[in-house]
């Protein structure tokens, strides 16, 4: 997942959507586009099968920024940092 660039781009473009007070908001998105069967409401890319909800690239995006947030908040070390 480190270094993918599909990945890399989602990630620096929902760090900058989060609020400056430090909150998380309820629905992480790069976009925030409706929901449509057959696209990602958060980066609007085209999803198979007219599936529902995020893409995977940007549910892993998600991820990586959730956990950036709570190692900052809790002293977490990420797994990068860990000799």
């Amino acid at each position: 997942m480190e270094g993918d660039p599909e990945i890399a781009w989602r990630v620096e473009a929902l760090r900058a959507r989060l609020p400056p007070d430090g909150s998380v908001p309820a629905e992480l998105s790069v976009l925030g586009l409706e929901p449509e069967a057959g696209r990602c409401p958060s980066c609007g890319e085209g999803q198979p099968y007219g599936q529902f909800g995020k893409c995977t690239l940007c549910c892993l995006a998600s991820v990586e920024v959730l956990r950036g947030l709570a190692g900052d908040r809790l002293g977490f070390v990420s797994p990068e940092g860990v000799a």
